[in-house]
């Protein structure tokens, strides 16, 4: 059950740090240099997910060409969340950290309890009428965040502390998104865009 859970609650933002969403690097060519060497050109814009900054190499001259910077990429920081504002919402002060900017660890001696770096812990377990349900918790470790239920049809239930659902996740997996429904609309959402640790991440040993 809690490699079921696994798959359809985080695998999500897992498969999006295998694909490598990432943004475009900077690049850039310098201008003719003088005797104190060119300017470096700027660097080109990367996508709308953050860039990374590269550099651009002078032009030659009567003197060796200067180094010149290149262009930071465009475009907004990554964010771990990649559904809709309904759930982006309901886990704002609880979400698992970024990847490649966070951690996790898997308690050796509790089967389906997962700690991230952050303090938001995750715990997966057996559900009455339902395949399994995963509680999150706020980061100072114990705080009832939100919770995931799946039922007997794999749909998971996205739900606050008290039990309400708030939307409706179904996965496909072949075609590599999610559907989401909630507020009176649905809403499908691409894998590669999801930048967010899961279980499939973490490693054995002790929580806090």
């Amino acid at each position: 059950m809690r490699n079921r859970l696994s798959k359809i609650i985080g695998s999500m933002s897992f498969a999006a740090a295998l694909l490598g969403c990432g943004g475009g690097s900077g690049s850039g060519t310098g201008t003719g240099g003088s005797s104190a060497g060119g300017h470096g050109g700027s660097g080109m814009g990367g996508s709308n997910l953050a860039g990374r900054s590269g550099t651009g190499t002078g032009g030659l001259g009567t003197g060796a060409g200067g180094l010149g910077a290149g262009g930071a990429g465009g475009g907004n920081p990554v964010t771990g969340d990649c559904l809709p504002a309904c759930i982006a919402n309901l886990r704002a002060g609880c979400e698992r950290p970024v990847v490649d900017a966070g951690s996790c660890t898997s308690q050796a001696d509790a089967g389906g309890v997962y700690c991230y770096s952050n303090g938001v812990r995750e715990t997966q377990g057996p559900a009455d009428g339902g395949l399994g349900i995963a509680t999150f918790t706020k980061p100072d470790g114990h705080t009832l965040c939100y919770q995931v239920f799946v039922d007997l049809q794999g749909v998971e239930h996205f739900q606050s502390p008290t039990g309400q659902d708030v939307a409706q996740l179904t996965s496909n997996t072949a075609a590599g998104t999610v559907t989401v429904t909630c507020d009176g609309m649905t809403q499908t959402v691409s894998l590669d865009t999801c930048m967010m640790l899961d279980v499939g991440a973490c490693h054995p040993g002790a929580c806090p």
